[in-house]
């Protein structure tokens, strides 16, 4: 397993939710997964670089606002997805062409991107996401009550979140 350090584990000032409200500059987005917007991929930290993998948990009703659960990536992570890709990101926003549409001979493709994110720590932070900015509002630790209510909104019974995040970000829907 890859190593891991960086902003959540480690305290980096700068993305480290230290109470609710805080804004990490998580401003640079791999996209894995799209449902009417981000659903599935990275966040990486403009300040340390650190990675993590987000999940889209919820949404309000205009879809102007998303909450996703962050699990921190091993430090390589970046770089092996460009591998893995065989692309060069374009930031702010990157979402690879073959995961676009992926076709059956790209399945080893979405296999190998499973595996990388198996490598990933526990679930940890909660975010708000502004869909139209691309921007992280606000930001919160998990508690383990929480952290065991993290479930992908498109494949939870009919898209109904298991938990009531933006209560718990502190902020109204």
């Amino acid at each position: 397993m890859a190593t891991v350090t960086g902003c959540f584990m480690s305290g980096c000032e700068h993305c480290n939710p230290k109470h609710t409200g805080e804004r990490p500059p998580l401003n640079r987005m791999m996209l894995a997964d799209w449902y009417d917007g981000p659903s599935d991929g990275l966040l990486i930290c403009d300040q340390c670089g650190a990675a993590y993998h987000f999940l889209f948990v919820d949404w309000n009703a205009s879809n102007a606002l998303r909450v996703f659960a962050l699990q921190q990536m091993p430090d390589d992570t970046v770089k092996r997805a460009q591998q893995l890709f065989n692309e060069t990101p374009t930031w702010p926003t990157w979402f690879p062409s073959r995961l676009k549409h992926p076709s059956e001979a790209d399945q080893s493709l979405l296999q190998s991107w499973d595996r990388m994110v198996a490598e990933a720590g526990p679930y940890s932070v909660a975010i708000l996401w502004d869909n139209r900015s691309h921007t992280c509002l606000r930001a919160r630790h998990l508690s383990d009550e929480m952290a065991q209510n993290v479930v992908y909104l498109p494949e939870s019974e009919n898209f109904k979140a298991f938990a009531d995040w933006f209560s718990f970000l502190q902020t109204n829907r």
